[in-house]
C-alpha cells in the first residue's frame, strides 16, 4: 500500500512539473514578445525620424536584456499565474540614451553606437551603466481542454 501511495505522489509531481514547464515556456514567450513590443515603441517614439537608429536600439536592448520567469503558481487545476522579470537598463538611462540618439545627424546614424554611449550617458545622469533586474509582466492562464490559455 505504501508503494502505491508513493507511486501516486511521484506521478502527480511529474504531472505538476510538466504543467509548470509548459506555463513557464508560454510565459517566457509572451514576456519576450511584450519586451520587444515595448522597446520598439520606445524607439519609434523617441527616434521617429530614423529607422536605422530604431532598429539599432531594438537590437542593442534585446542583446543586453534578459527575460526570465520568476514564479509559476498553479492556483487550481484550471488556473495559474506566471510572473516574469527582466534584467535591463533602468528606465532613466534608456530614456536619456534615446534622447541623445535623437540628436544624431542623419549622416551619422549608421555610426552611432549605443554600447559606447551607455557609459557616457550613465556618467552624465549619475547612474551605474549596468543592467538591473526588475519585475516585468504577470500573466494569468486558464486551463481549457488540457491546454493553458492566457487570460486578458
Amino acid at each position: 500500500m505504501k508503494k502505491i501511495s508513493l507511486l501516486i505522489v511521484f506521478c502527480l509531481s511529474i504531472v505538476a512539473c510538466s504543467e509548470e514547464s509548459t506555463l513557464k515556456k508560454k510565459g517566457l514567450e509572451m514576456a519576450e514578445s511584450k519586451f520587444t513590443e515595448n522597446t520598439k515603441a520606445e524607439a519609434q517614439e523617441a527616434l521617429s525620424n530614423s529607422e536605422v537608429l530604431q532598429q539599432a536600439y531594438l537590437d542593442f536592448m534585446r542583446g543586453k536584456s534578459e527575460i526570465e520567469v520568476s514564479d509559476v503558481k498553479i492556483q487550481s487545476p484550471t488556473s495559474a499565474v506566471v510572473s516574469t522579470s527582466v534584467t535591463t537598463y533602468p528606465a532613466k538611462l534608456r530614456k536619456t540614451l534615446l534622447t541623445v540618439a535623437a540628436t544624431v545627424g542623419r549622416d551619422k546614424t549608421r555610426r552611432f553606437n549605443f554600447g559606447d554611449a551607455v557609459p557616457m550617458v550613465a556618467a552624465q545622469i549619475g547612474v551605474k551603466a549596468e543592467t538591473e533586474k526588475q519585475p516585468f509582466e504577470v500573466y494569468k492562464f486558464q486551463k481549457q481542454s488540457d491546454k493553458w490559455i492566457p487570460q486578458d
